[in-house]
């Protein structure tokens, strides 16, 4: 289990959160976390996109994320009984633009709030093999800042949501505005 905030640009909080649920919009900073470790680098964005990294891997990262979200979004509205149409979920549909356009401002988000530093360190969750055998996550929205709890498979949802409260310290408060202060990086 590992447990970690994540910086939002708060002058890009809204347009992220805008006409999406909350829910993908954590599952977005999740893409847009690996899309910057991926780059390794400052400016993941130009890294993803530039000449150099394309033709050493040649499928673009970003499009690779967005075709990922494209297919999770595809499956839940199947789940939940919405009428699929393909052509909403291919490549250059306005779908895919949009999922490129927010992993795009999620980037560039995260970056302008977080040091580099802080992100490339989460590289380690997300090698960790109860991580990369598949996870699931929690994650509390609040103002300038998504606290996150991701699980493997193995782990209960009930003991992961005991840690998160935890981190409510010294009391719990409002999931929609709290002080990020009033959290710390916990890894477990």
């Amino acid at each position: 289990m590992h447990n970690f905030v994540v910086k939002i640009d708060p002058s890009t909080q809204e347009e992220l959160y805008s006409d999406v649920s909350n829910d993908f919009v954590g599952f977005l900073v999740i893409e847009a976390i690996m899309n910057i470790l991926v780059a390794a680098a400052p400016d993941a964005v130009s890294v993803l996109e530039s000449a150099e990294f394309v033709n050493e891997y040649p499928e673009n990262q970003l499009d690779t994320s967005a075709e990922y979200m494209l297919e999770v979004t595809k499956s839940l509205d199947q789940a939940n009984g919405i009428t699929i149409d393909e052509a909403n979920y291919g490549y250059n549909s306005d779908n895919h633009e949009m999922a490129v356009s927010r992993l795009n401002l999620a980037i560039h988000s995260i970056e302008a709030a977080n040091d580099i530093s802080t992100i490339l360190g989460l590289g380690s969750v997300f090698t960790d093999p109860a991580i990369v055998s598949g996870f699931h996550f929690n994650a509390i929205h609040g103002k300038g800042c998504i606290v996150y709890c991701l699980y493997g498979h193995a782990e209960s949802a009930l003991e992961q949501n005991n840690v998160l409260a935890s981190m409510l310290e010294p009391t719990p408060i409002s999931l929609n505005s709290f002080d990020p202060n009033t959290f710390s990086m916990k890894t477990s």
